[in-house]
């Protein structure tokens, strides 16, 4: 009896500290949510600068796919630049503290962060030229630009008139003043949008659509015969008045660490009539060093002006030089200074 007694007993005891540590549990568990709701709330300047820092964390990656890459490297380092594939004839506009000088080919000068010089070196002293390129609009696969070139015909005309070409140019004819103005809209898509601190990114292949006019404006030269030399015969018809529009499509990678190439073909209207001309262009430009690099072109041109049709073949030895280029070994500032850069 009495050993059923104690056993009651102590069972009683242990359910009462049980019971009793359950309380505690409950109490202790209670007491840390209360804790936690009387927090003190954040302040308008704390909530301001977390989404701030958030905010920095998505934009952490920039977006460059349309500038050159970056420039970290010393003026004194050695290299070959970083290529870009946004040349001539792209949407993609050059860094205000850079440029790119071509002999025949456009000359192009950063001039703010949207927009750029255009010069043709090699006609400037026959059509004073001056153009400029405008991006509009961009994200990271897609870019709208446009390009507006003004060309002062009056000085070459008056140099063909004075070096015998007659035929041409007659001394009876009296040169008028005027300008041939050319105005295109650019439309490009990166095809393969750039992973950032790849070590060894593919080519950037960008394909870009053309559209455009070229008319005259001023007083009409209509004694003024075109220039039966190829692809002239239909941009000299502008001195009679004509309106010439074209469109149609480029293509622009690279190859390696050195070679750029592009190609082109734009089909050209006379009058939006029977006149037309179909244009067909090859660029490979190879850097033999950090700044310079030597382009061989071709320009094919198929017309039909006037009574005929025929065919015109243009080749072209052209030379680049860099001012300000991206340069290292590997692309992106992965490697600094020739030495890697570790994590």
């Amino acid at each position: 009896m009495n050993l059923s007694n104690r056993m009651i007993d102590l069972s009683f005891c242990c359910g009462m500290k049980a019971g009793i540590c359950l309380v505690l549990v409950l109490c202790i568990g209670i007491g840390e949510v209360d804790a936690q709701r009387k927090l003190p709330s954040k302040t308008k300047e704390q909530k301001a600068l977390e989404r701030q820092a958030k905010k920095q964390r998505v934009e952490k990656v920039p977006d460059t796919e349309l500038r050159w890459n970056p420039r970290k490297i010393p003026d004194k380092s050695k290299g070959f630049p970083e290529i870009s594939s946004w040349h001539t004839g792209t949407a993609g506009i050059l860094p205000s503290d850079a440029a790119e000088i071509s002999l025949v080919n456009p000359s192009r000068i950063g001039f703010s962060r949207k927009t750029e010089l255009l010069f043709r070196i090699a006609e400037e002293p026959i059509l004073p030229n001056i153009g400029l390129k405008h991006l509009w609009w961009a994200n990271k696969r897609f870019a709208l630009a446009s390009e507006h070139s003004l060309y002062y015909t009056y000085p070459g005309l008056k140099i063909l008139q004075c070096t015998g070409f007659k035929s041409l140019v007659p001394d009876s004819v009296k040169i008028e003043h005027g300008f041939a103005m050319r105005h295109e809209f650019l439309f490009s898509w990166l095809m393969n949008p750039k992973v950032w601190g790849c070590p060894d990114p593919p080519p950037e292949r960008i394909l870009t659509m053309r559209i455009g006019t070229e008319f005259y404006l001023g007083r009409r030269n209509a004694d003024v015969h075109s220039f039966d030399y190829a692809h002239l015969l239909y941009h000299t018809r502008l001195l009679d008045g004509q309106v010439l529009y074209y469109g149609g499509l480029q293509f622009d990678s690279y190859m390696g660490k050195r070679f750029h190439y592009s190609l082109n073909g734009l089909f050209y209207s006379l009058d939006l009539k029977k006149e037309y001309a179909a244009e067909a262009n090859l660029r490979l430009t190879a850097y033999v060093s950090r700044r310079l690099g030597i382009s061989v072109a071709a320009k094919g041109a198929y017309m039909n002006v006037g009574d005929r049709t025929r065919f015109a073949c243009i080749p072209l030895l052209d030379l680049t030089y860099l001012v300000n280029p991206g340069r290292s070994v590997i692309q992106h500032g992965l490697y600094k200074r020739g030495k890697r850069r570790r994590n």
